[in-house]
């Protein structure tokens, strides 16, 4: 998979994600045990709009559209455009009762990232440790990692 086609695939997965929270938001307990806001690819970037919209999520009781936008604007993190946004990650879910199915490409690609910055920098005991808990069955929220 090339870089720019790697780069869509997880940004729809993030977005599917989200969008199947603010659409079941019940589901909310499950995804945190197996998603974490580092797990997504924006959390180290400017517009951190995945994270922060995570991040408020998880602040939630019941994470619908209207709470999740009011924890942001009472954390100071919500922006212009961020509730049309929201708006769209609903609109645009494919099917949001495969929430955890979304969960475990985005919890994929997470691993993905942390072993490439980890050859990168040369720090190849951090990968291999990450590998050989890859290569054992290990359970995070009820997803195979």
């Amino acid at each position: 998979m090339r870089a720019q086609e790697q780069l869509t695939a997880i940004r729809e997965a993030e977005m599917a994600l989200l969008g199947s929270i603010l659409i079941y938001p019940d589901v909310i307990g499950e995804v945190r045990q197996a998603i974490h806001p580092q797990d997504f690819a924006d959390h180290r970037f400017r517009d951190n709009l995945h994270t922060r919209i995570y991040e408020a999520m998880l602040s939630c009781q019941h994470p619908d559209q209207i709470t999740v936008a009011r924890e942001m604007n009472r954390r100071g993190t919500l922006r212009r455009g961020d509730c049309t946004y929201l708006c769209r990650l609903v609109a645009e879910v494919p099917c949001p009762l495969d929430y955890m199915y979304y969960a475990q490409a985005v919890a994929e690609y997470s691993l993905k990232r942390k072993l490439q910055y980890h050859t990168a920098e040369g720090n190849y005991d951090k990968a291999r440790m990450l590998l050989d808990k890859k290569a054992k069955p290990h359970f995070r929220g009820g997803i195979q990692l």
